[in-house]
């Protein structure tokens, strides 16, 4: 991407390339997770208050007092835990960050990809959906989601520049 760097004083303006970029992540795709999160704990609540009206039951058999019991006295063990996960992964999709520059390409505190390592991009979906992946020698691959990444275009800018074209699947 070039940035437009003007003065007000003179007609000429600096034209810069953006050699590095930092994508934060967005925030749609956390948010359903954490909506998910929130409907688990709120179901075992619930299921925790209700328990009183469901006791046990005289046999056990596919009936609705067995069914009302164990969905009232058991699931919040099994709600709790799947809601406190959901939150955590909702943690680590806000704090996910895509880095890259002139050294490579990768997620900020992981292992980058050099720019040398990289054998193709596929950007068959670019268009429709909005990814590309990219290959590496070493059997790595990292997905680009435009839907999870802000500045997705600068990000683009920078792998295009840095990326021989002969390396890109577009078909």
């Amino acid at each position: 991407m070039t940035e437009t760097q003007c003065d007000g004083s003179s007609e000429v303006c600096e034209t810069t390339q953006i050699s590095e970029v930092i994508c934060p992540a967005t925030k749609e795709p956390s948010i359903r997770v954490f909506i998910m999160a929130l409907m688990l704990l709120g179901f075992a609540i619930y299921c925790f208050i209700d328990q009183a009206k469901y006791p046990y039951p005289t046999e056990f058999a596919l009936n609705n007092d067995t069914v009302g019991y164990v969905l009232n006295h058991w699931s919040p063990y099994v709600f709790i835990p799947t809601g406190v996960v959901l939150a955590g992964w909702g943690v680590v999709l806000l704090r996910r960050r895509v880095q890259a520059g002139e050294k490579g390409i990768g997620h900020i505190g992981g292992e980058m990809i050099p720019w040398h390592d990289v054998m193709s991009i596929d950007a068959t979906r670019l268009k429709s959906k909005g990814l590309i992946h990219i290959d590496t020698n070493k059997g790595r691959r990292l997905t680009l989601d435009s839907w999870k990444i802000q500045d997705f275009r600068q990000l683009l800018e920078v792998v295009e520049k840095n990326v021989e074209p002969e390396k890109y699947i577009l078909k």
